[in-house]
C-alpha cells in the first residue's frame, strides 16, 4: 500500500467518525439544553467546571480548542502526586520518565514527542512550565509537587502563545497563591521504607493590600525497592528532599497587583537503581573485547532468560529473575540543589491588561551512577553542572472577549549551563571527562485573537516570531590515571589528548502560526478544528565524544499539526465527553542514535522524518452527588516514513513511547457516616500497550504494557477541617519500565529503570481558619 492511499484510508476512517459524533452531539446538546431549561436553582450533582489559562486567559476547559487534561488541587492531594512522573499516571500520551542517576533529570513525551536525553544539555520538545516561566533543560524538570492550585496538560504544539520547545505540547504547574484570610494546614504521611512525608502551609493577610503564603514539604525514606547484592542492602533511600516557597501579594489599587515568589530546596537521594538484565559476581569479570554484542544480547535473551555467559567481555551470572535486584559497585545517587524566583505583575488599563513575568532559576546538580552495573570499576560516571536561567515575557490581554478576543506580547530568555562530566573507564585508558559550556539566547514576538462570527462560530488565528541562538563550548578530554582515583583527585599532568573539542552555535528563526475554527452546536457542545505548528530548537550532544564529527550540531526540529474534535458537557452537567482526532507531520526528528565504531557513540543527528494518526476520548460521569467514574484513553498510529542516510533500519518503525492504545480511569465514591462524617472511596490506574523506548529499536528496547490500580480510603468530618486517608499505590504489584537507554557499546547492558513496587501508607491532615 503506498503512502497515499494510506493517508486516503485513514481520512476517510478519521471523516466517518467525526459525521457520526456531529449527529450524535446535536442530540445530546438538545437534551442537555433542555434539561438545563427545566432545571431549578438547588444544587445537584454534577461535575465541577474546569478553569485554565491554556490560551493566557482565564476560560472554561469546554470552550478551548485544544485536547487538555487539567486537575484540580483536589484531585492532586486524592491522587497522591508528589513528583511529575505521577501525572503522566493520569494522562493518556503523556510519559514522564526518570532519566540517569538519581532521576535529577526527567524526559517528556507527548504523543511520541520527546527526546531520550540522560546529558540534560537539551532541551525537551514537550515545554513545562511553573507559574507561566519556561524550564529550560531537563535539569529543570524532575522537581518535588506541592500546594498546587492545578496542572495542566495541552496536548499538540503550542508554538503561538507559548513558543519554542512546544512541538509535542505543554505540561504546566501552577501553583497556589496567598489569600486575604487566614488558612494553614499540614500532612504528615507514613509508608513503605520507613518513607515520613510532611507538607505545610500558612497563609493570610499582612495588611489590606498585602498577603502572605508560606509553603514547604520534607521528605525522607531509609531504603527503596531496590536490592545492592553486592553490598546486600536496600538501595533508593532518600537522605533529605525537601523544598520550601514563600510568596508575597501586594494589590495597592483595584487594577494593579503583584506576585513574588521565592522558592529553593534540596534533593540528596540514591538514584533511580538500574534494573540489571543479567549480573555479575564480584570476581567476575575477565577481560575480552569491550564492545562485542554476544547473540544473547541480539536476541533479546538476555531480558527473557537472564543467563549470558562471556557476553561483551563478561563472565555472566544467571539474574535471579528479579528486575530490584544487582550488584553495582557504585550506588547510583543524587543530590540536586535548586533557588528560583518569579515576580508577576498585573496592570488593568479597563480594555486590557498589561502582564508581566519574569522569572530567575538556578540548578546546582552533582550525581553519580555505576553505567557498568557490576562490582568492577569499568565505566563510573558523575555529573557535575551549574545551570542558570532568566526569562521575561509582557503581554497585553484584551478584557472584552466578544466579539474579538486578543493577546499579543514579546519575550525574551537566557540560560546558561556549566558541566563537568567525569567517566572513570579503565577499559579505554582511565579517566575522560567533557567539559563544556553551553549558552542559549532566544526573543519572540506573539499574537493570538478569536473572533466571533455569530453567536455560535468564532475562528482563530495565532503568530510568533522567534530566535533561538545556541553555542557550545568545550569537548572531551582523555587522561591517564589510575581508575580508582575520584574526578576531584585527578592531577593537571595527566592530561593526553582533546578527544573533540566544539566552539560553534546554532540557529533557528522560525515562524509559527495557528489557524482555528470553533463551533457551538448548543452552550455545552463545540466543534472545533485547527492547523497549527511548532519547532523545538537544535543543539549539540553533550555526552562524551571521542572524534569531532560527533560535536556537530544539528538543526531544529518542526512539527505540523491538523487536529480535530468535540467538547460536551450534558444531562445536567453529569456527563462530560470529549473527543480529538488529530495528525501531525514531524519533519527533522532529533535522534539520539548509540553507536559502538569501535567506541561507543551517543550523538544526536536530525535523522528522521514520521506520521502520527491518533484518537483520543475522554468521559467522566457523575450520576449522583456522591459517586464520579471516567476514563480516557488514547490511540495512536505513528510511522517514521523517511531517513537521513544510515538510519535506514528505523523506516516503519513506531516512534518511541508511542504506544498504539494508553489510558487511565477512576472512581470515586462518597458517602456518609452518620450526621457529621463522609468516607470516600477512590481507585484509579492506567494502561499502556508495548511500546519502543529508543532508536534504533531492538528487541531489549521493546518494552512489554502493563495495567496498575491505587486506591485510597479517607474519612473526614463534613467541614473538611481534619482528614484521614490509607492508600495503595500499584495494588497489583505490576512491574514495568519507565525508563531505558541501550549503552551496550559501553556499558555492557541496557540501563533499565523499573516501576515502584507495590506500596502502602497513610496520611493524617489538619486544617485552620478559612479552609
Amino acid at each position: 500500500m503506498t503512502k497515499c492511499q494510506k493517508l486516503s484510508r485513514k481520512a476517510a476512517w478519521f471523516a466517518g467518525r467525526g459525521a457520526s459524533v456531529i449527529a450524535l452531539l446535536a442530540a445530546t446538546g438538545g437534551i442537555s439544553q433542555a434539561n438545563a431549561q427545566g432545571a431549578e436553582s438547588e444544587k445537584t450533582a454534577g461535575i465541577d467546571e474546569l478553569v485554565v489559562t491554556a490560551q493566557k486567559r482565564a476560560q472554561s476547559a469546554q470552550d478551548v480548542g485544544i485536547t487538555i487534561n487539567s486537575y484540580g488541587a483536589e484531585q492532586i492531594e486524592k491522587f497522591g502526586w508528589d513528583a511529575p512522573e505521577d501525572v503522566a499516571g493520569m494522562t493518556p500520551g503523556l510519559f514522564v520518565s526518570p532519566g540517569a542517576s538519581g532521576g535529577a533529570a526527567a524526559n517528556y513525551s507527548i504523543r511520541g514527542i520527546g527526546l531520550n536525553d540522560f546529558t540534560t544539555n537539551n532541551s525537551s520538545p514537550v515545554a513545562v512550565h511553573i507559574d507561566e516561566v519556561f524550564l529550560p533543560s531537563m535539569n529543570f524538570l524532575n522537581f518535588g509537587l506541592f500546594d498546587l492550585e492545578r496542572v495542566e496538560v495541552l496536548k499538540g504544539p503550542q508554538g503561538t502563545l507559548f513558543g519554542r520547545n512546544t512541538t509535542g505540547g505543554t505540561v504546566n504547574f501552577y501553583t497556589r497563591k496567598p489569600t486575604e484570610e487566614f488558612e494553614a494546614g499540614i500532612t504528615a504521611g507514613a509508608a513503605r521504607h520507613s518513607r515520613a512525608d510532611i507538607d505545610a502551609y500558612v497563609s493570610g493577610p499582612v495588611s489590606d493590600t498585602l498577603s502572605y503564603r508560606l509553603s514547604g514539604f520534607f521528605r525522607t525514606q531509609s531504603g527503596g525497592d531496590g536490592f545492592n547484592s553486592f553490598y546486600n542492602r536496600e538501595v533508593g533511600g532518600i537522605d533529605e528532599w525537601w523544598s520550601v516557597r514563600g510568596q508575597l501579594a501586594w494589590r495597592p489599587t483595584e487594577n494593579f497587583d503583584v506576585n513574588i515568589s521565592v522558592f529553593g530546596g534540596v534533593e540528596d537521594q540514591e538514584g533511580n537503581t538500574y534494573g540489571d538484565a543479567f549480573s555479575y559476581d564480584a570476581t567476575g569479570y575477565v577481560p575480552g573485547t569491550f564492545g562485542a554484542l554476544c547473540s544473547a544480547y541480539a536476541n533479546g535473551d538476555v531480558i527473557k532468560n537472564g543467563v549470558v555467559t562471556g557476553c561483551v567481555g563478561f563472565e555472566g551470572v544467571p539474574n535471579d529473575g528479579d528486575f530490584y535486584t544487582n550488584n553495582p559497585g557504585v550506588v547510583n545517587n543524587s543530590r540536586v540543589k535548586s533557588f528560583g524566583t518569579i515576580v508577576t505583575g498585573n496592570l488593568d488599563f479597563s480594555f486590557a491588561t498589561l502582564t508581566s513575568v519574569t522569572g530567575y532559576l538556578d540548578v546546582n546538580r552533582f550525581d553519580g551512577e555505576d553505567a557498568d552495573f557490576s562490582p568492577p570499576v569499568l565505566l563510573d560516571i558523575f555529573y557535575d553542572l551549574d545551570h542558570q536561567s532568566f526569562s521575561e515575557e509582557i503581554r497585553l490581554t484584551s478584557s472584552e472577549t466578544t466579539p474579538l478576543s486578543w493577546t499579543i506580547g514579546t519575550s525574551f530568555a537566557t540560560d546558561e549551563v556549566d558541566a563537568v562530566l567525569h567517566a572513570i573507564w579503565p577499559l579505554f585508558g582511565g579517566y575522560f571527562p567533557n567539559i563544556y559550556t553551553q549558552k542559549t539566547d532566544a526573543f519572540a514576538v506573539f499574537g493570538q485573537g478569536e473572533y466571533a462570527l455569530t453567536d455560535q462560530l468564532s475562528i482563530l488565528a495565532g503568530l510568533r516570531y522567534s530566535i533561538e541562538d545556541r553555542s557550545f563550548l568545550g569537548g572531551t578530554q582523555a587522561h591517564n590515571v589510575p581508575a580508582n582515583l575520584a574526578p576531584y583527585e585527578i592531577p593537571p599532568e595527566s592530561f593526553v589528548a582533546q578527544l573533540a573539542f566544539a566552539d560553534d552555535s546554532v540557529r533557528a528563526e522560525k515562524v509559527n502560526y495557528k489557524v482555528g475554527v470553533n463551533y457551538h452546536l448548543t452552550d455545552s457542545a463545540m466543534l472545533y478544528a485547527s492547523y497549527t505548528t511548532g519547532f523545538k530548537g537544535g543543539g549539540f550532544t553533550g555526552t562524551w565524544t571521542f572524534n569531532q564529527n560527533e560535536l556537530e550540531g544539528f538543526n531544529e526540529e518542526n512539527l505540523k499539526a491538523v487536529e480535530a474534535g468535540f467538547k460536551s458537557q450534558f444531562l445536567d452537567n453529569r456527563v462530560r465527553w470529549n473527543t480529538s482526532f488529530y495528525y501531525y507531520d514531524y519533519e527533522d526528528i532529533i535522534l539520539q542514535i548509540n553507536e559502538n565504531v569501535p567506541q561507543p557513540v551517543f550523538r544526536f543527528q536530525n535523522g528522521a522524518d514520521a506520521e502520527v494518526f491518533g484518537v483520543e476520548t475522554d468521559l467522566v460521569v457523575a450520576p449522583t452527588a456522591g459517586l464520579q467514574f471516567g476514563v480516557a484513553a488514547a490511540w495512536q498510529d505513528s510511522e517514521i516514513v523517511d531517513v537521513a542516510i544510515g538510519n535506514e533500519a528505523l523506516l516503519g518503525q513506531q516512534l518511541v513511547y508511542a504506544p498504539e492504545w494508553s489510558g487511565s480511569w477512576f472512581v470515586d465514591y462518597s458517602f456518609p457516616i452518620g450526621r457529621e462524617l463522609e468516607s470516600t472511596l477512590s481507585f484509579n490506574g492506567k494502561f499502556s500497550s508495548d511500546y519502543q523506548a529508543e532508536y534504533p529499536p531492538t528487541p531489549v528496547s521493546t518494552l512489554p504494557g502493563y495495567a496498575t490500580v491505587d486506591v485510597r480510603l479517607a474519612l473526614a468530618p463534613l467541614s473538611g477541617q481534619w482528614e484521614v486517608a490509607a492508600w495503595a499505590r500499584n495494588l497489583t504489584d505490576e512491574h514495568w519500565i519507565l525508563y531505558l537507554n541501550d549503552i551496550a557499546g559501553c556499558c555492557s547492558q541496557p540501563a533499565l529503570i523499573n516501576s515502584q513496587r507495590r506500596s502502602f501508607g497513610f496520611e493524617v491532615t489538619y486544617r485552620f481558619g478559612a479552609y
